[in-house]
C-alpha cells in the first residue's frame, strides 16, 4: 500500500503568498516606478546599467522551473560533478558581459539578431529570428509545464488548472 502525501496549511499559504508576491511586485513597479518611455528605456535600461546587474540579469536568465526542480535531482542521480556545469554558466555571463555586449553596443545593436543583420544581412537575421522563436516557444512550454506537473503532483489541483493558474500569473506579470 503507498502511503500519499499531501501538503499541510503551511505549504498552501507559501504557494499562495509566493504567486501574490510575484503579481504585486508587477502592479508595484507598474505604478510607482520610473516610467520608461523607449523600447531601449525599458529593454535594456536606458543603456545605463553597470555589468554587474547586467552578469547577474544573465545568471538569473537561466534560472527556471527546469534548473530549481531537475538540477537536485541530477546532482542525486549523478553526483557532485554535475555542480560544475554551474561554474562554467557563471563564466559564459561574465564573458558575454565583458565581450559580446561591448561589440553590440559599439555597432548600435540591442540584441544578437541585430548585430548579425548588421554583421551578415536581414535574411540571415530573419532565419535567426525564426529559430529563436522555435526555441523560446519550445522552452517556455517546458518551463510552465514543469511546475505544474510539480504542483499537481503535491495538491488535489489537475496540471491543467495549475497551467492556467501558473501561465496566468506569469501573463499578469510580464503584461505590467
Amino acid at each position: 500500500m503507498t502511503e500519499h502525501k499531501a501538503l499541510g496549511e503551511w505549504d498552501y499559504v507559501v504557494i499562495v503568498l509566493t504567486m501574490v508576491i510575484s503579481v504585486a511586485v508587477g502592479f508595484y513597479f507598474r505604478f510607482t516606478g520610473t516610467r520608461q518611455r523607449t523600447t531601449s528605456d525599458f529593454l535594456m535600461a536606458g543603456r545605463n546599467m553597470g555589468r554587474f546587474p547586467v552578469i547577474f540579469s544573465l545568471v538569473v536568465t537561466k534560472l527556471s522551473a527546469i534548473a530549481i526542480i531537475g538540477e537536485p535531482a541530477d546532482i542525486y542521480l549523478f553526483g557532485t560533478q554535475r555542480c560544475i556545469g554551474f561554474v562554467f554558466i557563471f563564466i559564459g555571463c561574465v564573458v558575454t558581459a565583458y565581450v559580446f555586449l561591448p561589440v553590440y553596443f559599439a555597432v548600435g545593436a540591442s540584441t544578437i539578431y541585430e548585430y548579425l543583420e548588421h554583421r551578415f544581412g536581414r535574411k540571415t537575421r530573419r532565419m535567426i529570428s525564426f529559430l529563436g522563436y522555435i526555441q523560446t516557444l519550445l522552452n517556455m512550454s517546458v518551463v510552465i509545464y514543469t511546475p505544474a506537473i510539480a504542483m499537481s503532483a503535491v495538491t488535489e489541483v489537475t496540471t491543467e488548472s495549475s497551467l492556467i493558474l501558473i501561465g496566468g500569473v506569469c501573463i499578469l506579470f510580464s503584461a505590467l
